[in-house]
């Protein structure tokens, strides 16, 4: 519906609707590469060859910055907690 609209609208000449994958490309000025997106819930996987994506490729894996996060925030807190008895026996 909005590809149909925006060229009446705007006077647009034409519109192209990319993968979010793809446009990561394009500040690089390359066209293949192999994109590695790591979101909170999930990680995708999707290759690029000639600036096509090639979607047979396309990997989503449930493990992700969550997974990251509450096994390193635990740790971040207990290093932290050390340092600071350190620095109070150090006053």
């Amino acid at each position: 519906m909005l590809g149909m609209l925006m060229p009446w609208y705007r006077q647009v000449s034409s519109i192209l609707f990319a993968p979010a994958q793809l446009l990561s490309l394009f500040p690089l000025a390359v066209d293949t590469a192999l994109i590695v997106d790591v979101g909170h819930s999930e990680t995708t996987v999707m290759a690029v060859y000639g600036g096509t994506p090639i979607i047979s490729s396309f990997v989503a894996v449930p493990a992700a910055a969550a997974a990251v996060h509450t096994f390193v925030l635990p740790v971040t807190f207990s290093v932290m907690s050390s340092q600071e008895v350190v620095l109070t026996r150090l006053r």
